[in-house]
């Protein structure tokens, strides 16, 4: 393989990088977070069934149901389970709606004048029970949005770490560091400033608004494909800047092409959320780049080096 394209093998390094916030701490306020709703679901249920013995089987069995499920989920709160951690927030979000439309659908048999008394009872329980979930999710909210900005400084620290490599190849890494401070700047300052009033509502709005990825309602910033871009863009760029052969220029001519694509793709979705054709039209040509480098990185049958060096950076 010829060395030129030893500077690609940057390239398969940082491929891939994941990009989830699958912290401990982050799991945690999520968790806390969820469970403001599942208390206040299994309190108002406890409330019907104290009013009205007759659903105590139906809506009993519902609530050991979701107390054993939110008792799985705390078991997978740990960043290594992260994929089960998000599928059981799933199944216990379902539940606590299966639990909430169960009371409800029990209460409406609570009609007519002998049950008036039981009908008061439940209201000024619903209400402590609301006020107790309110106090809940307001401080499980601002412990969230903490939470977010940790991970996003953690994600955003791990690619300096990435980037500041790049100066051993002399590569300009310019595009890369200012991606990084932008981010800093329209995502986590806001979501800092939100949490700095100590308004629920305000940090509640900036942390819906403000997206380092994708799934926001104000910025989401793409900060993964941003960030595959440039990479891509600095790896190419430095290679062409070689004295190439007219196969290795038309391997990083496509590749260029391809990252090209996707950057066009991504300014047209700005700051708004993905659509399923957006993302595709963004990332399948993102993919397309690192495809045909790591094509270029596979030795040659014909080629001196086929062995060790090759296998070995591959």
């Amino acid at each position: 393989m010829n060395k030129i394209f030893g500077i690609l093998i940057i390239a398969t390094l940082l491929a891939g990088v994941a990009f989830a916030e699958n912290s401990g701490n982050f799991q945690q306020a999520r968790y806390d977070n969820l469970n403001c709703s599942v208390q206040f679901a299994i309190s108002h249920a406890n409330s019907v069934i104290a009013a009205d013995s007759n659903t105590s089987d139906i809506l009993n069995g519902k609530i050991s149901e979701l107390n054993s499920a939110l008792s799985t989920l705390t078991t997978n709160l740990s960043a290594d389970k992260n994929t089960a951690f998000k599928s059981q927030i799933l199944s216990v979000q379902e539940l606590t709606k299966g639990l909430n439309q169960l009371a409800k659908e029990q209460l409406r048999n609570l009609i007519g004048p002998k049950h008036k008394d039981a009908r008061g009872q439940i209201r000024s329980e619903f209400d402590t029970a609301k006020t107790t979930f309110t106090d809940c999710v307001k401080n499980a909210s601002l412990n969230f949005a903490n939470a977010r900005v940790t991970a996003y400084n953690t994600i955003l620290s791990n690619w300096e770490e990435k980037i500041a490599k790049f100066s051993d190849k002399n590569m300009d890494k310019t595009e890369m560091t200012q991606i990084v401070a932008d981010a800093r700047a329209q995502v986590i300052a806001p979501i800092n400033n939100a949490i700095a009033t100590g308004d629920y509502n305000i940090v509640r709005d900036a942390v819906k608004g403000y997206c380092l990825f994708n799934g926001c309602s104000t910025l989401n910033f793409h900060f993964a494909a941003k960030m595959e871009i440039a990479k891509f863009n600095m790896i190419i760029a430095k290679a062409l800047d070689k004295n190439v052969s007219a196969d290795q220029k038309a391997t990083l001519d496509s590749a260029k092409s391809s990252i090209d694509a996707a950057d066009v793709a991504l300014k047209a979705v700005g700051d708004g959320a993905y659509t399923d054709d957006s993302k595709k039209s963004v990332w399948d040509p993102i993919n397309a780049c690192s495809s045909t480098l790591k094509e270029a990185l596979k030795p040659k049958n014909n080629s001196k080096d086929t062995n060790k060096r090759g296998d070995q950076n591959a």
